[in-house]
Parts: structure tokens; C-alpha cells; sequence
């Protein structure tokens, strides 16, 4: 018999399928948290302290971490390509990018929101759901 949790997960994992994206159950310990993250945003990125779901407003990785404590499961979310974009190359995006790739971050965070909303509904109070805007700078090594 499956436990409430493992039901709410593949409901959940089932929703994000029909939003187009794959959902995967992790251990929220194994949820990277990383300093350079932040600095990366400061001083290389022209929105820094514009959106308030970057840094400076986010929160910090220290407060990121002792957050994750609190949880033993975690649902990473992958979406794959740029609605109206199937075929774009990462120098091709504009440097004002939001606009230009507004449909994936609608997706993107309306979909984090859904899955939130949902679990919050079917009794579990503590789901929290971390969205975010797609980021012109790709990680490299």
C-alpha cells in the first residue's frame, strides 16, 4: 500500500507531466545550495536587484539551506526548450531576455505554482515551491 506521500508525489509528478515537464522525487538534502550562484547574479548580470526573486531579495543560501532542513523530499522539475522556440541556440537569446522569453518563464512559474498549490490543498501545508526566470548566463565548468 502506498503511503499519502508517495500518492500526492505521483499526482503531482502526473500534473507536471500534463504541463509539459519532468518531475523527479530527490532527497531535499541533495538540493545544491552555492555561494557563487549569488555572486554570479551581482556582478554579472544587468537585472541584479531588479526582479524580487533574485538576489539581492532572494534569499541567501545559508537561509536556503537551513530551509532545506526542514524538508526530507524534494520534486525537481526539468522543462525542456522555448515555447515558440524550438530550435534557439544560447546566442541567439537577446541580452533584455525577459520579454523575449516571457511563455518560459510563465511555464516555468506557473507550473512551480500549480504543483504547490495543489500539495498545499491536499493536506500537506508545508510544500514550498521555488520557481525562477531562466538565466542568460549558462554555468560553465
Amino acid at each position: 500500500m502506498r503511503s499519502e506521500l508517495e500518492e500526492e508525489i505521483a499526482k503531482l509528478s502526473s500534473l507536471a507531466r500534463e504541463r509539459g515537464a519532468e518531475a523527479r522525487r530527490i532527497a531535499a538534502r541533495d538540493v545544491v545550495v552555492a555561494e557563487w550562484v549569488r555572486f554570479k547574479c551581482r556582478f554579472g548580470c544587468k537585472g541584479y536587484g531588479k526582479h524580487m526573486s533574485c538576489p539581492p531579495y532572494a534569499p541567501t543560501p545559508a537561509e536556503t539551506g537551513r530551509l532545506l532542513t526542514e524538508y526530507s523530499t524534494a520534486l525537481l522539475l526539468r522543462f525542456e526548450g522555448v515555447p515558440g522556440h524550438p530550435d534557439l541556440k544560447p546566442d541567439e537569446i537577446p541580452l533584455d531576455f525577459h520579454p523575449f522569453l516571457r511563455d518560459l518563464i510563465l511555464w516555468v512559474n506557473s507550473t512551480v505554482h500549480l504543483l504547490e498549490k495543489t500539495a498545499f490543498y491536499d493536506d500537506f501545508p508545508k510544500a514550498f515551491g521555488f520557481g525562477g526566470y531562466p538565466c542568460i548566463y549558462p554555468p560553465r565548468g
